[in-house]
């Protein structure tokens, strides 16, 4: 019996201990290799509050900081990625910003080129603005715009900016098979030459700019034809940005239609100002610049001539060999009239075979010389059939006229001059004679100079 009653006990004892004391520390075990695994969420059952309770409260109270502290790694990781994030987007952004800054800048900058560059007509001032906004505005130093001669086929320097000191480069000229100019010509698209070292075809302005750098040209084309080139310089390597390109080609499509504008405003201005036969001044022209002379004769008190000059029976020559040489003659009595007078003197066709020469601060009798020196370069020349002519030769006739002493308007001095040239013709042809106050009493039945007079 004592000995059934002791098992009893140790049966019983052991039982308890199980339950109470390994059950317990089992599932503490439990849940400390499920913490070793990562699982801190999971919490022990807490029954008792003996050491083993009290022991996995504690277990359970580190899981809880345990799972704080992950939660709060979580979370800076989450806001350090965010913050990453925002970096990012505000990096870009700010690139999108300071780009579209640059870009709203060169739209500004080009409208204001636009506006300066077609506010004229006048081709040097259009090439005066080009130069001063390209070079000045836009701060693009050595820079110069070439304009295309399609006749010669070269391209020629018209104007410059931001060159250094003592290089000179207004007219020199390109044919458009050489060099840099002549690439840009053959393929009519922007050349950039980020090392002008490294590039052989590249002539250094014909040896007037001696540094190496960067070069670019840019063509400029209207409606298919080219009418010149922008040439930029700088002396350094890959010194071009994209967007300063974009600008530049932008700007090069107005140029080019601004250039071919004045151009042909130049054009038109030229021939309503010019004898088409000849190629010298017409009687508008004259009018034009009697105009601008005898004020300023007036202002400076300087003498103004004017001489007066017809071909000797021309009617005479042309009914003989027919219009065609006798245009032949009054183009070559035209060269040889500009040939034999100063450039600041104006030889125009009045008329038919009549031509006019001013003399600005000439004297009547250094201007009766003149007339005289173009009488005998026409009677010395050789012109195709002029032996069938009365005196065997082309001979003029002339007269010569001064502000102030023979007429105070412009009106008066051309009459003067051409009083005299009737004189001369009355007097037997292929002479000089200046005008006097009687010749202007005596022939009050002399044509005007508005008025047509008979050839020859």
């Amino acid at each position: 019996m004592l000995v059934g009653a002791l098992l009893a006990c140790l049966f019983s004892t052991v039982f308890s201990l199980r339950l109470v004391v390994l059950e317990p520390l089992k599932r503490l075990t439990s849940m400390m290799k499920k913490a070793e695994e990562g699982d801190f969420l999971k919490r022990i059952w807490v029954e008792s509050d003996d050491e083993i309770g009290e022991l996995g409260r504690q277990f359970n109270m580190m899981l809880a900081r345990i799972t704080d502290l992950v939660a709060e790694r979580i979370d800076t990781e989450r806001e350090k990625e965010q913050m990453q994030r925002e970096l990012v987007l505000k990096a870009q952004l700010s690139e999108k910003t300071d780009a579209l800054e640059v870009r709203i800048r060169d739209l500004i900058l080009l409208m204001d080129v636009t506006r300066a560059i077609t506010s004229t007509l006048e081709l040097d001032e259009v090439l005066a603005k080009i130069a001063d906004m390209v070079g000045g505005a836009m701060g693009f130093n050595e820079f110069a715009v070439v304009l295309y001669d399609e006749e010669n086929c070269e391209y020629e320097i018209a104007t410059t900016f931001g060159f250094p000191e003592g290089i000179d480069l207004i007219g020199l000229k390109f044919k458009n098979d050489e060099g840099i100019v002549g690439i840009m010509h053959q393929r009519r698209e922007t050349v950039l030459i980020e090392d002008t070292a490294k590039e052989p075809r590249y002539l250094h302005f014909k040896g007037a700019r001696h540094d190496d750098g960067s070069l670019l040209a840019i063509p400029l084309i209207y409606h298919d034809d080219i009418v010149g080139a922008f040439a930029l310089t700088r002396p350094r390597k890959n010194a071009f940005e994209l967007h300063e390109i974009w600008l530049l080609e932008a700007v090069a499509s107005q140029a080019s239609m601004a250039i071919a504008n004045a151009s042909l405003h130049r054009q038109t201005v030229e021939l309503s100002l010019t004898d088409p036969l000849t190629g010298i001044a017409n009687r508008r022209d004259l009018q034009r610049h009697l105009e601008m002379e005898l004020p300023r004769a007036e202002r400076f008190e300087n003498p103004l001539s004017v001489i007066m000059l017809d071909i000797d029976h021309f009617k005479h020559f042309n009914d003989t060999h027919g219009h065609p040489l006798g245009d032949e003659v009054l183009k070559t009595v035209a060269e040889l009239l500009v040939e034999c007078v100063r450039t600041v003197d104006t030889v125009a066709r009045y008329g038919g075979e009549e031509f006019t020469v001013i003399l600005p601060r000439i004297p009547k009798d250094r201007a009766a010389k003149v007339a005289n020196k173009l009488r005998r370069a026409v009677a010395s020349h050789d012109f195709p059939g002029a032996e069938t002519q009365p005196n065997g030769r082309i001979t003029l006739s002339l007269g010569v006229a001064t502000y102030p002493e023979d007429a105070k308007t412009v009106e008066e001095l051309l009459h003067a001059a051409d009083t005299a040239l009737y004189h001369a013709k009355r007097s037997g042809r292929n002479r000089v004679i200046g005008y006097t106050t009687e010749m202007g009493a005596l022939d009050e039945d002399i044509p005007r100079p508005t008025e047509p007079r008979a050839a020859g």
